[in-house]
């Protein structure tokens, strides 16, 4: 969980935050890691991760407090040609 913690605030950083990226990283993954803590196991956590190969493509990150859902930093990459080298292709119709 660590990695992928780590991967998808990289992703949310660099996507909204690009300028302060290696200063805001470690405050957000303390942050997370304090959260999960606080929160113990008895607080729904939902963390899941799509890989392409090795490499996440969409992340999701949401937890239940209070009775409500909250949905935290999602990651969605855009597929180009170098994302989908050594891909198999989809078979066709």
């Amino acid at each position: 969980m660590e990695e992928a913690l780590v991967s998808l605030m990289e992703t949310y950083l660099e996507r909204f935050d690009p300028a302060n990226l290696k200063k805001r990283l470690p405050m957000e993954i303390a942050f997370h890691r304090e959260l999960l803590r606080r929160m113990g196991p008895e607080q729904m956590i939902q963390f899941s991760a799509l890989e392409l190969g090795d490499r996440p493509i969409a992340q999701h990150f949401g937890f239940s407090y209070n009775g409500v859902y909250h949905w935290v930093r999602p990651r969605l990459i855009r597929f180009t040609r170098n994302t989908l080298r050594g891909c198999a292709p989809l078979p066709s119709d």
